[in-house]
């Protein structure tokens, strides 16, 4: 078994590494006045015991009146930090701060709400208008470049997604196998799937290894 470290190749202007957001049933789209989307995340102990950041990248609609919409970061039920939507025309980006003894070893609820109002019409219909999305490729937390990742099993739920949120598990295989090898494959990427409690595995099986630090 050998993990793939946490360390994305999206660096961050500060050398920091971006640790992707996994999928979840609600999405990456917040619509109406007030909308919110949670996913689980897991982290060694060692990641939470680092300064750590998070970075959101996003685009909303152009009704969506900057001045009285926001959207906020909670993470464990904490309000993390809270900003001013802003990106009408482009994705933009930015980070809030993560507190000490916030994030915690292994399970971490991280949930965004967007507050939205609209710039002319306070209509019904007019909230169907309104919008945020949450561009997954710019999400996420930021950890050191020199992050050490996953180490071990027991780390399996903290294996780095990709920027699509998908996990990608890549089995190697000699290019002269047998079908008790190929059902071994079949058994380890189960059993990654359901330990780490990933929700879109990739399973892609080849000769040689990976040419990113994604899954493992």
């Amino acid at each position: 078994f050998a993990p793939a470290v946490a360390a994305a190749p999206i660096e961050a202007a500060t050398g920091s590494t971006l640790r992707h957001l996994t999928n979840n049933i609600q999405g990456f789209r917040l619509s109406g006045e007030i909308a919110s989307s949670e996913w689980p995340v897991y982290v060694t102990a060692e990641q939470a015991r680092l300064p750590i950041k998070f970075q959101v990248g996003y685009l909303s609609a152009i009704s969506v009146m900057p001045e009285a919409s926001y959207l906020t970061l909670t993470i464990n039920d904490v309000m993390v930090g809270r900003a001013n939507i802003r990106a009408t025309h482009s994705v933009r980006t930015f980070e809030f701060d993560i507190p000490p003894n916030v994030l915690q070893a292994g399970f971490n609820s991280i949930r965004l709400t967007a507050e939205q109002r609209h710039r002319v019409d306070c209509s019904l219909q007019a909230t169907y208008e309104l919008w945020t999305q949450i561009d997954p490729s710019q999400t996420g937390f930021l950890f050191a470049a020199d992050d050490v990742g996953v180490a071990n099993i027991a780390d399996l739920a903290a294996l780095p997604p990709n920027p699509q949120g998908g996990l990608p598990v890549r089995a190697i295989l000699a290019d002269q196998t047998t079908l008790a090898s190929v059902d071994h494959v079949l058994r380890a990427a189960q059993a990654i799937a359901v330990n780490g409690r990933f929700e879109q595995v990739l399973v892609d099986v080849d000769s040689g290894a990976a040419d990113d630090a994604y899954g493992v």
